[in-house]
């Protein structure tokens, strides 16, 4: 136990007394998480007052006097808007809208008004709206011809047709919500938190991993200490341990970060949203089951980093190893992003993803306390696993010594 500790008191003394290393653990996440999140906040708000500010190119063609009154009524600036006769030729409209040049097409049917007003049973009269909707522009323009002017233009057709509108509904529609409030946030959380928490746990883990043990490795001082007269089990279990803090610090400042910068980017006046509402509460059992799936997914992560940088001879030859490790990771993350609930038991026996649905399910308040246990019996059965193949190879000196 002493000689764990040792090799412990090393190997963070190691990290906490190179700078560079402090500010690539503890600042430059926050400095990035907070750049990044700060340019789409800015890059959406611009995007969203660019297309407020842009003049919409519109055709219309056989456009009732009726509607036009009503347009200019709504909307004085009537820049951009072309009208046309029945007869006018629209094709080439359409290729333009295709090609962006032009945004938004509406083609009112030949008498129009006639048919509106003699209607009697027979087939509605169809309005037909051209757009692109994979362009900004030609999108924001048919929402707003839809919704506001031929919206309105439909109103006020029936209120000169019958008078008055609210004696033609034939029922109201009163919504009324019935949902757990924690259990809905918790919902919303877990669809994205898992990916980011077994994201920023594994990249905390993984450059520290690497330089842990292939960088020792590779400027040759796990030699002299592989000399000691230390056991080598006990030279490994420090390292994990090490890393094992290190990583849970460094995943903390990144959930932290993103915490505290999340909400401020949706609240931008780009990003359409607000979670001032947002109201996150965890009862002391879900958090004693998110610390004890972390720690598990931890010591796994740390455990699996440890072996492929064993079996490396280098840090350059660790970084290639574990590229497809790293993509595994993120696919059991983004499963839990599109996926439901997962109620097959035997799904949380598989190391991995099972750590990825258990923090949803928690998250969500779904997990079952057979699911919780089978998550984490399974975690560090695995990584128990993992740790004594690398403390086998620790015992090899055809790996160690890269011979």
């Amino acid at each position: 136990m002493k000689s764990i500790k040792t090799v412990l008191s090393k190997e963070l003394y190691r990290i906490f007394k190179d700078k560079k290393m402090i500010f690539s653990i503890f600042i430059l996440p926050i400095i990035l998480i907070v750049g990044m999140l700060t340019l789409v906040g800015t890059m959406a708000e611009n995007a969203s007052s660019d297309v407020q500010k842009h003049v919409s190119t519109v055709y219309i063609q056989n456009a009732p006097s009726e509607f036009k009154s009503l347009m200019s009524k709504v909307d004085s600036n009537s820049n951009g808007i072309i009208f046309l006769n029945v007869n006018d030729d629209t094709s080439s409209i359409q290729t333009d809208i295709l090609k962006e040049k032009i945004d938004l097409l509406i083609v009112f049917p030949d008498n129009f008004s006639k048919s509106v007003t003699d209607l009697g049973g027979g087939d509605l009269p169809s309005v037909l709206v051209y757009y692109n909707p994979s362009v900004d522009y030609s999108a924001s323009a048919e929402s707003t011809y839809v919704n506001s002017y031929l919206e309105a233009y439909r109103q006020n057709l029936l209120v000169t047709k019958y008078g008055n509108i609210n004696e033609v509904k034939l029922f109201d529609i009163q919504q009324s919500i019935v949902q757990d409030e924690a259990k809905a946030t918790g919902k919303m959380l877990g669809s994205l938190f898992p990916y980011l928490i077994t994201i920023v746990l594994f990249i905390g883990a993984m450059s520290l991993g690497i330089d842990t043990i292939a960088g020792e490795k590779e400027r040759g001082t796990m030699a002299s200490l592989l000399m000691t007269p230390v056991k080598r089990t006990s030279i490994v279990m420090g390292k994990l341990i090490a890393l094992m803090i290190l990583s849970v610090i460094s995943a903390a400042v990144y959930v932290i970060t993103m915490v505290v910068a999340i909400p401020i980017m949706i609240k931008s006046k780009g990003s359409g949203m607000d979670l001032s509402g947002l109201s996150i509460k965890f009862t002391p059992m879900q958090i004693f089951e998110l610390v004890v799936i972390m720690v598990g997914l931890v010591f796994l992560y740390v455990a699996l980093i440890g072996i492929v940088a064993v079996y490396a001879k280098s840090v350059k030859e660790a970084s290639t190893f574990i590229m497809p490790l790293y993509f595994v990771i993120i696919a059991t993350g983004m499963m839990t992003m599109y996926g439901t609930s997962v109620t097959n038991v035997g799904l949380y026996a598989i190391p991995l993803y099972n750590s990825a649905i258990a923090l949803k399910a928690i998250l969500s308040g779904d997990i079952t306390m057979m699911q919780f246990v089978l998550t984490a019996a399974s975690t560090f059965t695995a990584a128990g696993v993992v740790t004594v193949c690398i403390g086998k190879a620790f015992n090899s000196e055809k790996v160690m010594f890269n011979a």
